[in-house]
């Protein structure tokens, strides 16, 4: 499959500041029915062999938890609390609709070597996705002041040319996720979000992933992210205008009764790590998605969020507003 992988990337010249390398991949179109899985893949790397690897991690996650999961095989679960293996069925994870969860995409996927990273890289993928939601639909979070290393970073990945936003929002755990949203003329440029134990290191990541998705969009032959001219005028209003709610989690409001002690809101339950046994069997990367029975399995697009009513985090924390509400515009 890399016989000729880079006849098919576009890759970043390396004048920026610290050489980082952001370059996207297309290797092919997957169809499954009526679906069709993302072809392209993007990472950011130091340098040409570590984009390759982080772009074949990415590419491993969709494919594994895409149209492999619609063969309807065995695989296991493992509950983080309990340490139980429980045996499910591969559709049961993969895109699409699930009657209990909902809307399901590829958000919560992990690829590595290492079990914990993989593991903990799946859960905080699926946290900063339902701290997107609070922050979107229910004005939680902050806004972050820039500062000197703020700048530094953007600098770096030539982004400081725009206006550029961050936001904060801690309600599901004691993590910083960290919204990034730049705007030029009154158009949305890009976005970026991460969940990690650190600030910086958030801000540094959604600054970085917003790196690619422009640079995705420039090769596509636009500026701004592919929304209607009202669209962007309504998200713009709302980033900027928008008063939003300080609501940090408090940390005797923690559960740390997980195998990697992560420090989660009680609200997190019943948090299992789905294996991928038959993408990646044997020594070598292991293929993970988290999951949870009390929080959503994808991007709060208003259209899936629609689709996810019988979801339980939804019904605990509707938006009274959805349908005049401004969709989601960070992916």
């Amino acid at each position: 499959m890399d016989k000729k992988y880079v006849d098919h990337m576009y890759v970043s010249n390396s004048k920026y500041l610290d050489k980082r390398v952001t370059g996207i991949g297309s290797i092919y179109t997957v169809h499954c029915g009526n679906r069709e899985l993302p072809y392209t893949t993007s990472a950011q790397g130091k340098n040409l062999h570590e984009l390759i690897r982080k772009i074949y991690s990415e590419f491993s996650e969709r494919i594994g938890f895409g149209c492999y999961s619609y063969l309807r095989r065995n695989t296991y679960t493992i509950n983080l609390k309990k340490l139980e293996f429980s045996k499910c069925i591969t559709n049961e994870f993969g895109i699409g609709y699930s009657p209990k969860v909902g809307s399901i995409d590829t958000t919560g996927t992990a690829a590595g070597t290492v079990s914990k990273n993989v593991i903990e890289k799946a859960v905080f993928e699926l946290l900063e996705k339902n701290e997107l939601y609070f922050f979107w639909y229910l004005n939680y979070g902050k806004r972050l002041e820039r500062s000197r290393i703020i700048d530094l970073f953007l600098k770096r990945q030539g982004m400081e040319k725009f206006e550029n936003y961050f936001f904060e929002v801690q309600t599901l755990s004691l993590y910083y996720t960290v919204i990034y949203i730049s705007i030029k003329n009154n158009h949305i440029v890009t976005t970026g979000i991460s969940c990690t134990p650190y600030r910086y290191k958030s801000i540094q990541n959604a600054i970085a992933e917003a790196k690619i998705i422009y640079m995705f969009n420039l090769r596509r032959g636009s500026f701004y992210l592919d929304l209607a001219e009202s669209e962007h005028k309504e998200a713009c209003k709302f980033i900027e205008q928008n008063k939003f709610v300080t609501h940090h989690l408090k940390g005797k409001l923690t559960n740390t009764d997980n195998i990697l002690h992560l420090k989660l809101s009680y609200e997190v339950k019943d948090l299992k790590i789905c294996l991928n046994t038959f993408f990646c069997s044997g020594v070598g990367p292991k293929l993970v998605s988290a999951i949870s029975s009390t929080l959503l399995k994808c991007t709060p697009f208003k259209n899936d969020i629609l689709q996810s009513k019988s979801n339980s985090f939804l019904k605990r924390h509707p938006c009274p507003t959805l349908q005049k509400h401004v969709d989601c515009v960070v992916v």
